[in-house]
């Protein structure tokens, strides 16, 4: 929260010194000794970082604020956290998923090949289907690498579905989980994500 006298009319401006890796919102609300003006609207930022490998994400804690969520069919259904199903998808009873769950950039080189794993699994009676992007922005149009090609995710205990990636071009990528469950599922649960240097044959 920030306080100042101010100047109908004239500009300010506002630096956030405590910012962190994650998401963060902000909005303006005008006030005085009379009362409360007309609230702005939320602006959201994501402030990100680069990884280097090897490196997991352990989903036994709540690490979404690290990560890109988007709802792409906009159903009010998409990825959240909780400490007995970890990073999860729940179902929708009309619609199939449509949710990508995207990490931060990540450092990788032309011509290595890195292992992408994900420990997952699906519900009981209701197996689960997801696939894994990358590329070179978080958002759906710029995930244009199949790393994992749409897999049924077994039921009962977690389990490693696995991928490998190998980019053409030194650079920043981003990979995403993408949720495709049909309607009516149950839960699409993630334990952990681990991007790694796979080793030279």
């Amino acid at each position: 929260e920030y306080e100042a006298a101010l100047t109908p009319g004239a500009e300010y401006s506002y630096v956030d010194a405590g910012l962190t890796i994650g998401n963060h919102v902000y909005q303006v609300i005008p006030y005085n000794a009379t009362g409360v003006g007309i609230k702005s609207e939320e602006k959201s930022i994501f402030i990100s970082a680069t990884l280097d490998v090897p490196h997991t994400f352990d989903f036994t804690q709540n690490l979404l604020d690290l990560f890109a969520v988007i709802d792409n069919n906009a159903d009010g259904k998409t990825w959240i956290w909780n400490s007995s199903n970890g990073a999860y998808y729940p179902y929708n009873e009309s619609n199939a998923a449509d949710d990508y769950l995207i990490t931060l950039p990540f450092n990788l080189k032309a011509g290595k090949t890195y292992n992408v794993i994900v420990n997952a699994k699906g519900s009981a009676s209701y197996p689960e289907r997801m696939e894994v992007l990358a590329g070179k922005a978080a958002t759906v149009e710029g995930l244009t690498e199949q790393v994992i090609a749409p897999v049924e995710v077994k039921l009962g205990d977690f389990e490693d579905i696995e991928g490998t990636f190998t980019p053409a071009e030194d650079g920043k990528y981003y990979f995403a989980i993408h949720a495709i469950s049909d309607a009516d599922k149950l839960n699409l649960c993630v334990k952990a994500l681990t991007i790694e240097l796979a080793p030279e044959a």
